[in-house]
C-alpha cells in the first residue's frame, strides 16, 4: 500500500453480532501517516497502525486504518 493506489474503503463498525459494513467507496491515498503510541496504564504502550489518508472519488478527504482499505490497482 502507497501514494497513489487506488483503494476500495469497508468499513466495519461495532463487533460480534452487532457487526457491520459500510461501504464507502473508491479513492486514492494521498498521504500515509504513522500514528503514535498510545498508553493504556493497565495494558501498555498500543500502536494503532499508520492512518491511510483517502481522497474519495464521491468527494471529500477522510482518514482510516489499514483494516478498512483494500488495495484495487497500484499507482504508478
Amino acid at each position: 500500500m502507497q501514494v497513489g493506489d487506488l483503494v476500495n474503503i469497508t468499513e466495519t463498525r461495532g463487533s460480534g453480532s452487532f457487526k457491520k459494513f459500510n461501504e464507502v467507496g473508491l479513492g486514492i491515498i494521498l498521504k500515509i501517516n504513522e500514528s503514535e503510541s498510545v498508553d493504556f496504564q493497565s495494558h501498555g504502550m498500543i500502536n494503532f497502525g499508520p492512518d491511510i489518508i483517502v481522497s474519495l472519488v464521491a468527494g471529500g478527504v477522510d482518514v482510516y486504518c489499514t483494516e478498512s482499505v483494500e488495495v484495487v490497482s497500484e499507482g504508478r
